[in-house]
């Protein structure tokens, strides 16, 4: 039986987030599995959900109807570029984009790393 402070970790966090080793949760092991089955090439994978991995190729951007995605050095998000949701962010004329920060103790970032909305940079993802 899962002890009282484990369950009510998983009904916190969702169970996506249970460790299953070497840093990873079954959100990044399921994201994992299906980019390799889906998207095995590296560079611009066009996802068919508004969903975006968590995890890429470095470098490479990933596209949903919604959202670009570029990802860092380490295969983790780096700037989201989003669309379709002016209410949002009133103050910026167009999409804007998410600057993506790391945690200081060096593990994977969480949404907690996502930064607030800004106007988009030249050096932002876009659309082909």
């Amino acid at each position: 039986m899962v002890g009282a402070g484990v369950a009510g970790w998983v009904v916190g966090r969702g169970i996506g987030h249970i460790p299953i080793g070497n840093g990873q949760t079954i959100d990044d092991a399921v994201t994992e599995t299906i980019t390799i089955l889906f998207f095995p090439l590296p560079g611009r994978a066009k996802c068919r959900s508004n969903s975006n991995p968590f995890t890429g190729t470095p470098g490479s951007v990933s596209t949903t109807p919604t959202q670009d995605r570029r990802y860092g050095p380490d295969g983790y998000p780096d700037v989201d570029v989003d669309y379709g949701h002016p209410d949002h962010y009133p103050d910026i004329d167009g999409p804007h984009a998410h600057d993506w920060g790391r945690p200081e103790d060096g593990s994977r970032p969480t949404n907690e790393d996502r930064g607030e909305g800004r106007p988009m940079q030249p050096s932002d993802p876009k659309r082909p």
